[in-house]
């Protein structure tokens, strides 16, 4: 069911996504025991968000990605978690 949920998300066109259901993904990640973190950086003066995921259970792994785009990062970082968590099985 998770592996649904985040495929679903990551297939459609970006301007179709929600940030509601990006933020569900999080959500998602949480469950399967993983970290998820946005951090807002007003100093920047470009790339202002920074999304990062870490899957303890391979090795602390860590997804990090910097845009101007809030939308943009998550959506980076959920394809990236998607091949290492259910790809690369």
């Amino acid at each position: 069911m998770m592996k649904e949920i985040l495929r679903e998300i990551i297939d459609k066109p970006i301007e179709m996504v929600t940030l509601e259901a990006l933020m569900n993904c999080f959500e998602v990640i949480k469950d399967n025991g993983d970290i998820g973190l946005i951090k807002f950086d007003g100093l920047r003066e470009s790339s202002h968000y920074t999304v990062v995921v870490t899957i303890p259970s391979l090795d602390n792994t860590h997804i990090r990605m910097d845009d101007s785009s809030l939308k943009n990062a998550v959506i980076k970082v959920l394809v990236k978690y998607y091949k290492l968590k259910y790809d690369s099985n």
